[in-house]
């Protein structure tokens, strides 16, 4: 949605640019000040050379789940806000997962 290589924190959201350096201004920070900007993330590239190194989907979701729960100091409604699911469908998945993991 931006043809350039960086984003600017008036490009975001309030919320999210009051996180860039500068907060919501966009007017840089004391420490290691950016210029306000925030630079793309890269996309990593596949590390699997052959088709034994692809996981099923189930396993990629419940690594990526536990991976941003862990990430919000274990509280599922951020991690279910930040992953744009409903904090039900978190709780009812762990549930699953504790089910299956006690079998």
């Amino acid at each position: 949605m931006n043809p350039g290589g960086e984003v600017t924190p008036a490009q975001l959201p309030p919320q999210i640019a009051a996180l860039a350096p500068g907060g919501a201004s966009g007017g840089g920070s004391a420490a290691g000040d950016m210029g306000g900007a925030i630079t793309a993330p890269t996309i990593a590239p596949i590390t699997g050379t052959a088709p034994e190194d692809i996981r099923p989907l189930e396993d990629v979701e419940r690594d990526a789940i536990e991976h941003a729960i862990e990430l919000c100091d274990g509280n599922v409604r951020m991690a279910a806000a930040y992953l744009e699911v409903s904090p039900a469908t978190l709780y009812r998945k762990r549930a699953k997962w504790s089910e299956s993991d006690a079998e």
